[in-house]
C-alpha cells in the first residue's frame, strides 16, 4: 500500500501540472485569436484548440479528485499478511470511496445502491432487511432480461448523445456568434459526462450479471463460494509466480475462492499489459501499448508440499528461473519453456498423459495454459485473450432467454475446470 500511496501522489502532480498547462494555454490562445490573428481560419482552429483545453481542465479536476481518494484510501488502508490474498490492490480502492460516501451497502448482495433505495436495484432484496441471508436474494428471469435490456439500451443512448455532442461542437467551431463560446464549453463538458454515463450503464449490466447468474454459476462447482467481482489475486502474487514475463500494468477482475473437490482455490480474471514511453529506437519503447496475457489466473493448495519450484511457461531465450527440461514430448517442448530447480520432480508432474490433455485442451479453445508448481501451491494461467462470463452486448438472444447466458458461462467454466480436474490425478500432487 505505501507503493500505492506513492504512485497516486505522483499521478495527482502530473495530473494538476497539464490541468495548469491546460487552464494557462485556453486563455492566451482566446487573447491572441481575438487581437493578433486576422485570418478567420486560423482564429477558428485556435479558438477550437481553446475551448479543448477548457474542457480537458474539467476532465483533470475530475481525475485528479479520483485519485485523491484512492491515495486517501490506500493510505489509511494497510493490509495484514493474511487479508492480502483476497484484497485487489487497483480495486479495492472502490470499495474504501462508496463506504465514505454513506452508500447504502445491500443486506444480501453487498452491492451499494442509491441513497433511499428500499429494494436492491440489482438482487431486489429489502435494503431494511436485518437478516438477509446472503447471496440468496435474486431477481427472476423476467426481472433480470428487462433490467439488461434497459440498461444496454441507455448505453447506446448515451452513446448517441456523445457523438451528439462531439458534433455540436465541430458545428460551434465555425459559428462566430457571442454564443458560440458558451456553447461550445456546454458541448464539451457534455461528451465527458455521456460518456462517463455510458460506461456507468455498461458496468451495470456487469454487476446485474454478476451477483443474479454469475455466483449462482460459481457456486454449482465451488463450496464454501466467496465472490468479489470488483476484486482480484493481488499483483504481487502474480509477480512471484515467474509465469509471465514483460507486464507493467496489472487488472483484474471476478475474484472467487472456496474448495474444489475439497482443494482450497481461487480464481480471477486478469488482464496484464506493457505501457512504454512511445518512443525510441527499440521494439519495447516504440510499443506504447500492448497486452501480455488475458485471461483467467487460477491457484489451488496442493496436498503436500513440493521440494521443488517447477514452471511450464512460454518458450522464453533466459533461463534465469532454474534449469531447463526437456520431455519425451517434443511438441511440448518445442511449445513450452519447463524450468525446475530440480529437474527430478518435473517429471513427478509433467506425466505424459497431462502433457497431451493440455496440448489437446489449448488447440481446441485457442488458448496458453501455463503453470507453476511451488510450495503447496499450483498457479495456473490460461492466456486465452478473453475473461469468463462476459456479457455480449449485441447477442439480443442472450439478453431475452437468461438461460442461453448461463449455458454459454457453465461451458466457459468447464474449460477452466477441466484442467484442474486432469491435474488432481496425480496422486504425487495431491496424495497425503
Amino acid at each position: 500500500m505505501e507503493n500505492e500511496v506513492k504512485k497516486y501522489t505522483k499521478k495527482i502532480i502530473q495530473f494538476l501540472i497539464i490541468a495548469a498547462v491546460c487552464g494557462i494555454a485556453a486563455p492566451v490562445l482566446i487573447y491572441c485569436a481575438e487581437w493578433y490573428v486576422y485570418d478567420d481560419t486560423l482564429q477558428t482552429i485556435m479558438a477550437f484548440i481553446a475551448f479543448l483545453a477548457i474542457g480537458a481542465v474539467f476532465v483533470l479536476i475530475f481525475i485528479i479528485i479520483v485519485f485523491v481518494r484512492m491515495r486517501s484510501y490506500a493510505k489509511r488502508k494497510i493490509p495484514s499478511e493474511e487479508a492480502k490474498s483476497e484484497l485487489a490492490p487497483d480495486k479495492a480502492w472502490a470499495q474504501g470511496i462508496n463506504e465514505k460516501a454513506g452508500l447504502p451497502q445491500c443486506p444480501s448482495c453487498g452491492t451499494f445502491n442509491k441513497r433511499g433505495a428500499e429494494r436492491c436495484e440489482f438482487c431486489g432484496a429489502d435494503m431494511e432487511a436485518t437478516t438477509a441471508e446472503p447471496g440468496k436474494s435474486r431477481l427472476s428471469d423476467e426481472e433480470l432480461s428487462k433490467k439488461i435490456g434497459t440498461a444496454s439500451m441507455m448505453t447506446m443512448i448515451y452513446l448517441f448523445l456523445g457523438l451528439a455532442s462531439m458534433v455540436c461542437i465541430l458545428v460551434f467551431a465555425d459559428y462566430s456568434g457571442d454564443t458560440a463560446p458558451p456553447l461550445m464549453i456546454v458541448s464539451i463538458v457534455a461528451v465527458f459526462v455521456f460518456i462517463f454515463l455510458c460506461i456507468q450503464s455498461s458496468l451495470k449490466s456487469k454487476k446485474l450479471i454478476s451477483v443474479n447468474v454469475i455466483q449462482d454459476i460459481l457456486a454449482e462447482v465451488i463450496d464454501e463460494l466467496v465472490y468479489k467481482p470488483d476484486e482480484s489475486i493481488t499483483r504481487e502474487r502474480v509477480h512471484d509466480a515467474g509465469l509471465i514475463y514483460g507486464w507493467n500494468r496489472f487488472q483484474g477482475t471476478d475474484y472467487s475462492c472456496g474448495k474444489y473437490r475439497g482443494h482450497d482455490i481461487e480464481l480471477s480474471d486478469l488482464h496484464l499489459s506493457y505501457e512504454g514511453s512511445g518512443s525510441g529506437d527499440n521494439d519495447r519503447n516504440r510499443d506504447a501499448s500492448r497486452t501480455v496475457f488475458q485471461g483467467q489466473w487460477l491457484t489451488c493448495k496442493l496436498g503436500k508440499t513440493i521440494p521443488a519450484t517447477v514452471r511450464v511457461r512460454e518458450k522464453l531465450v533466459d533461463t534465469d528461473a532454474g534449469s531447463e527440461v526437456q520431455t519425451e514430448n517434443a511438441a511440448f517442448n518445442a511449445k513450452y519453456q519447463i524450468l525446475a530447480d530440480d529437474p527430478h520432480y518435473a517429471f513427478y508432474i509433467l506425466t505424459p498423459h497431462f502433457m497431451e490433455h493440455i496440448m489437446a485442451a489449448d488447440e481446441k479453445a485457442d488458448a496458453r495454459t501455463f503453470f507453476c508448481f511451488s510450495g503447496d501451491c499450483v498457479h495456473i494461467a490460461i492466456h486465452n485473450n478473453h475473461g469468463l462470463f462476459q456479457l455480449i452486448l449485441n447477442d439480443k438472444k442472450e439478453k431475452r432467454n437468461i438461460s442461453l447466458l448461463r449455458a454459454r458461462f457453465r461451458s466457459e467454466l468447464k474449460y477452466v475446470t477441466d484442467i484442474l480436474d486432469e491435474l488432481l490425478k496425480n496422486e504425487y500432487l495431491f496424495s497425503e
